[in-house]
């Protein structure tokens, strides 16, 4: 298994954060984070949030090699 990093928004209509958290539920090692945000993570303000908590999570996975 290998860690997850699963993000929603919290105000998303298309995919409710209850679906976020239900994934995120039913993967070993997965976390959660909700962000201020509706359904589209590519707009500038979540885009650069999502941005900087995939590298911080990437940063503290431990370099997998082959």
């Amino acid at each position: 298994m290998h860690p997850t990093l699963v993000v929603c928004g919290d105000d998303d209509r298309a995919v409710p954060p209850a679906n976020s958290r239900l994934l995120a539920a039913r993967i070993r090692d997965a976390r959660l984070v909700t962000i201020q945000a509706g359904h589209d993570l590519q707009k500038p303000g979540p885009a650069a949030m999502v941005a900087r908590l995939a590298e911080k999570f990437l940063d503290s996975q431990p370099l997998m090699t082959g």
